[in-house]
């Protein structure tokens, strides 16, 4: 099984690490690019898992279609959408599994 993290657009995710982290490490905060390539190339190093930004994907109604058809996704494999807030403490994130294509 494989799992999609469906991501917000890269420019939102640089901003929302860039907030978060400002308080902790403002020198590494003010270095928006190389965040959201450390953080990608992380989660990558898991077997099986997939980045997919959503300013890469078409507004469509149907996204397990979608990461079948442009992402090899498979039915049963796991999909964690994130998604973003008006403030960073308003991000959520939804889960579910890639059904059967009808």
């Amino acid at each position: 099984m494989s799992t999609f993290y469906l991501l917000p657009s890269r420019s939102s995710l640089e901003e929302y690490l860039a907030e978060a982290l400002k308080p902790l490490l403002p020198c590494v905060a003010s270095q928006q690019s190389p965040l959201l390539e450390i953080l990608e190339s992380t989660v990558l190093l898991h077997p099986d898992v997939f980045v997919i930004y959503r300013d890469e994907l078409p507004e469509v109604e149907d996204l397990d279609r979608l990461l079948q058809d442009g992402f090899g996704a498979e039915p049963g494999d796991e999909v964690i959408e994130v998604r973003p807030g008006k403030t960073r403490r308003d991000w959520t994130n939804r889960r579910w599994r890639v059904a059967d294509a009808a």
